[in-house]
């Protein structure tokens, strides 16, 4: 199966996830925290303690999906409480093996986290190959 997307495709989807989020509040340039499904970070980043990337523009901090674990929990920890966005946007298992392990360790988190977002495949269109 090949996924094809057109320009008008995008625009349709972006246009309905942004309608979406809107519903909480969102709009572009609040603090929101993204984990999505792409490496961002280089080895020697983690062995400085950060997974995520910066947009300053649009005030949205990227969060590597690829790098949750135990061993790097204190850096998304504290990405997450440092950032502190009023909104999260993402693979909800992502942030739920976060919470889980903050759990274990008997943090809870101090947000003022307005809506969680998954990602969502909202619109796109399918032909075989």
């Amino acid at each position: 199966m090949k996924v094809l997307f057109t320009a008008q495709d995008m625009q349709t989807r972006f246009a309905m996830l942004d309608w979406f989020r809107s519903l909480y509040g969102w709009e572009l340039g609040k603090r929101t925290a993204w984990f999505s499904g792409k490496s961002l970070v280089r080895e020697r980043d983690i062995r400085q303690g950060i997974v995520w990337r910066d947009d300053w523009i649009t005030k949205t901090r990227f969060f590597s999906t690829f790098h949750i674990n135990e061993t790097n929990f204190d850096a998304y920890w504290q990405g997450l409480i440092e950032f502190d966005p009023e909104f999260i946007v993402g693979f909800p298992s992502s942030l739920i093996d976060i919470l889980q392990m903050a759990k274990t360790r008997g943090l809870s988190y101090p947000s003022r986290v307005k809506a969680f977002s998954p990602l969502l495949r909202l619109y796109c269109r399918f032909t075989e190959i």
